[in-house]
């Protein structure tokens, strides 16, 4: 009795996960998919030309790809030969999602998806975010990532070779550590920053190379527009204001081939009380911990940490100056003004502020030598 009971208790907890994974129907028709990508395609060229007048007006359509593993491949993911892929279009993603099943899908599990690919041209959260925030079956967890160019150049791979999949994968959470690295940036957290007053979103931008996949910059959405950002100093002000908690492993080279890996930090923006906006000078006060990696002029520790911190300044100033270009504030001051001086926000929300403001950085540097 003791047993059953134990028993009972086990079906209880799994009934819920069972259901949260959506397995019904014959298991052996289950697909499971990794990465969901999104392009747009030129449908004009490919209508007869009585309909292309009435498609002017309408000249694209959405390109859904659903990639999948082999079912004897589930646990070698790293191998492009692993993955099959299943492709439709349609006028909405949702519409190209159940075009799906028209041309060979059967049933589709995207419980273990990891990434939402999105092609340069389908970045517009017009063609995608409205789906993936209704749907039932994409987790908050997924990594959107924009593309430079299409996505079919960047996906595609020799067989034996590893998996472009797997490489963002790995860029997104370093290593298979189930954690967000410094380019992961979740659908939960673009969408908080989507809607939040005073920042502007930003997505990993990836590209083709010769040895696969690789994060190019990144993608900032203001207003309307995305900006492709490829400044490597103004994506290296982002990830340390804004991704400060997922700083672990990066590498800075900095003077006299000195070379510094971070261990984590802390992010903290202190406004000092003021009537008008004008006299706003925001602080962002950095704490990092970092290992002296290379060091061949052998200078002490003190030396190291103040080219540390003339690095870190060089970098702040490039991206607040990319920042101002931009008129998008992807370092997210304005959402802590907003946040700490409210009543200071209505006399610059509709202003550009970014060009009236001068940002101090402070740092806190703990560094190992070993």
């Amino acid at each position: 009795m003791k047993n059953l009971r134990v028993l009972v208790a086990w079906c209880c907890m799994l009934l819920p996960l069972l259901a949260g994974c959506d397995l019904t129907g014959d298991l052996k028709d289950v697909e499971m998919v990794r990465a969901l990508s999104v392009d747009i395609i030129d449908n004009v060229d490919i209508l007869d030309s009585a309909d292309k007048v009435e498609a002017q007006e309408n000249s694209s359509m959405i390109s859904a790809a659903v990639h999948l593993l082999h079912r004897d491949r589930a646990l070698e993911g790293q191998y492009a030969e692993s993955y099959y892929q299943l492709t439709a279009e349609g006028d909405s993603l949702a519409a190209a999602l159940g075009q799906l099943y028209d041309v060979g899908a059967k049933q589709l599990n995207f419980s273990h998806t990891s990434l939402l690919v999105l092609g340069e041209q389908a970045a517009p959260t017009e063609f995608w975010l409205d789906y993936a925030l209704r749907s039932p079956q994409l987790r908050p967890t997924v990594y959107p990532v924009v593309c430079v160019g299409q996505i079919e150049a960047l996906l595609a791979a020799d067989e034996q070779t590893l998996s472009p999949i797997y490489l963002l994968n790995n860029l997104s959470e370093p290593m298979g550590s189930s954690y967000p690295g410094v380019f992961g940036v979740s659908l939960q957290d673009f969408v908080e920053d989507f809607y939040q007053t005073g920042i502007a979103p930003a997505l990993p931008l990836v590209e083709k190379t010769a040895d696969g996949v690789a994060a190019a910059g990144l993608a900032v959405y203001a207003g309307d527009k995305i900006a492709l950002l490829t400044d490597d100093d103004a994506v290296l002000a982002w990830q340390l204001l804004v991704r400060t908690p997922y700083l672990y492993g990066m590498v800075l080279a900095l003077d006299d081939g000195v070379a510094v890996r971070l261990q984590g930090g802390q992010i903290f923006i202190r406004l000092q009380p003021v009537d008008r906006a004008e006299d706003l000078r925001p602080v962002c006060e950095l704490e990092l911990q970092a290992d002296i990696l290379n060091n061949p002029a052998g200078l002490d520790t003190q030396q190291v940490r103040a080219l540390l911190n003339e690095r870190l300044q060089q970098i702040l100033a490039v991206g607040m100056a990319k920042s101002r270009r931009l008129q998008a504030d992807f370092l997210g001051i304005g959402r802590e003004i907003w946040r700490k001086q409210p009543h200071i926000w209505p006399q610059i929300a509709e202003q550009d502020y970014l060009s009236g403001i001068t940002v101090d950085l402070q740092t806190e540097i703990e560094l190992n030598a070993d």
